[in-house]
């Protein structure tokens, strides 16, 4: 029966297979739906070779685990939400608007808690059409992109983009055409906004100590800007070093992320404003970049072993 099923299929039917065969399957993104989030819909079956797409509906709050191994995922926020993020680059709760963008480049990990439902449309980009990309916008060929994070950006140009492949997704007329079309027309918008392409190779010695010098320039970097936020690109920039490289230098030479570092400085700022006792639990929170209290809470006991309160009473 096996073999009269397969030689009952039409030359065209076998050309629709081989490509599915070849296209870019939604089990490759490591997605995963649940009893919180849910998966409405999917490119799996639509042929597509440089371009996944889901679109996910969460009604309640859940908790994703955004690892991006090779690709790079795009996400279109389609409601307004708040979230608390953690990565290796960055840990913060944010107001996410509807119609933001976030970018997970390759090789990432990013934990997120949303606050509440969400509903949002996501692209997974193959790296090669990345490297088309760039060599077609700057005329030269590349060795990587290195694309940076977002969460929650105002895009305009991209959330339009997002939007149109949205409705690519949910098209029965599908064509590999408009496929490959919206994939390089993403990339190309991802690549002027936050990419830094470099052609010179990505292995570089990082088991090099940042100088005394580079590390007044970054405490003093760090300290500025305790009560906001930043791009790891503009601290890697004030001392010379691309972002990866800095990242890596950092790492090696503090034994910790810049993340982490920086939250231990806010920690440490909240201990003094502590000692205060006109300003409130609220008013140190946000005095050292901190959401809210709760937010200031969680790094305290992380590092401090206890809360800000009892902190407080302890150095009566």
């Amino acid at each position: 029966m096996a073999n009269m099923n397969i030689q009952g299929v039409t030359s065209r039917e076998k050309k629709n297979n081989n490509n599915r065969l070849k296209s870019y399957k939604i089990c490759e993104t490591m997605f995963l739906s649940s009893d919180d989030k849910w998966i409405v819909h999917s490119s799996d079956g639509m042929g597509w070779t440089d371009i996944a797409g889901l679109i996910v509906d969460s009604p309640d709050q859940s908790e994703f685990t955004y690892k991006a191994n090779t690709s790079t995922i795009i996400a279109l926020s389609m409601k307004s939400f708040v979230c608390d993020i953690n990565s290796i680059e960055f840990s913060d709760q944010i107001n996410v608007a509807k119609g933001a963008i976030s970018i997970i480049p390759p090789g990432s990990e990013v934990f997120a808690n949303t606050l509440g439902p969400t509903y949002k449309c996501k692209a997974y980009i193959k790296p090669n059409v990345f490297l088309e990309v760039s060599e077609e916008i700057y005329g030269r060929k590349f060795d990587y992109v290195d694309l940076l994070q977002r969460f929650g950006s105002a895009d305009p140009v991209l959330s339009h983009l997002m939007y149109s492949f949205h409705h690519l997704l949910l098209d029965s007329q599908n064509d590999q055409f408009r496929n490959e079309y919206i994939s390089r027309a993403i990339a190309a918008q991802v690549i002027t906004k936050c990419a830094q392409a470099n052609g010179t190779g990505k292995r570089m010695d990082v088991r090099i100590p940042l100088t005394s010098r580079q590390m007044s320039v970054i405490n003093d970097f760090f300290a500025s800007n305790l009560h906001g936020r930043f791009l790891l690109s503009e601290l890697a920039g004030s001392i010379g070093l691309s972002r990866t490289v800095f990242f890596n230098r950092f790492a090696y030479t503090m034994r910790q992320t810049p993340n982490q570092y920086l939250q231990k400085m806010r920690v440490a700022q909240a201990q003094e404003l502590l000692k205060t006792p006109d300003l409130s639990l609220v008013q140190v929170a946000h005095a050292c970049g901190f959401s809210d209290q709760s937010h200031m809470a969680r790094f305290f006991i992380r590092y401090v072993g206890m809360t800000p309160n009892r902190y407080r009473i302890s150095m009566r």
